[in-house]
């Protein structure tokens, strides 16, 4: 268990979200508050038993 940094969020250019009725200044501020950290969970199997 832990955390993991996300480096860097980006909108594709076919989304919906680069359309005319999106307002890009606020996109742009809601893209820029997204928390960079992420809970992690990672369970490991093993063929040894």
């Amino acid at each position: 268990m832990g955390l993991r940094r996300q480096f860097h969020v980006t909108v594709s250019r076919d989304s919906r979200l680069n359309g005319p009725k999106i307002d890009p200044v606020l996109r742009d501020e809601q893209l820029d508050s997204i928390n960079p950290w992420l809970p992690t969970l990672a369970i490991r199997f093993s063929r040894a038993f």
